[in-house]
């Protein structure tokens, strides 16, 4: 289905981008005034090709969660590292699961392994971004993957943090 979505998205702007061609030819327009337009136009596609994969779930590297609820890994070593984590700023119930991308490291893949092995058996996992000193958190403004110093935590969750079912 998001095939289907993307194809009508590109549909959309495919007819927008005639009529607007269609007015900007046959009117009497000054032709800064077209010039504006056709810019703006440029510019929706450009805002809508970064926005899109965020909107279908793809995974994210710009607002990660300071603490989160562990949910899954995939190592693709020695590109990146995927996980999918809660967030749990407003508490554990709250949040629904986003996929999120961190640059691959040896010491992070290592980490992500114990995580794993433990989420395997059964065992809930926190995860923590500890700030570091010169950089700020991973994910903060202005930071690029090649600068991340990525310092991240596991913990097992309490017993009377996960919620009874009931």
């Amino acid at each position: 289905m998001p095939t289907l979505d993307a194809l009508g998205l590109i549909a959309a702007y495919i007819a927008l981008a005639v009529i607007l061609l269609g007015m900007l030819l046959y009117s009497n327009w000054h032709w800064l005034l077209k010039a504006v337009a056709i810019m703006m136009l440029s510019l929706f596609y450009y805002v809508s090709y970064f926005s899109y994969p965020s909107l279908m779930g793809w995974p994210t590297s710009r607002d990660l969660p300071k603490r989160f609820h562990l949910i899954a890994i995939f190592v693709d070593a020695p590109r990146k590292i995927y996980f999918w984590g809660s967030d749990l700023k407003h508490g554990a119930d709250i949040s629904v699961p986003r996929s999120y991308e961190l640059p691959y490291s040896k010491a992070l893949h290592t980490k992500m392994e114990e995580a794993g092995h433990r989420l395997k058996k059964g065992f809930p996992i926190i995860g923590e971004f500890q700030a570091s000193p010169s950089k700020g958190l991973v994910g903060g403004a202005g930071q690029s993957e090649t600068q991340a110093n990525i310092n991240l935590e596991f913990m097992d969750v309490p017993a009377d943090f996960v919620p009874n079912s009931k």
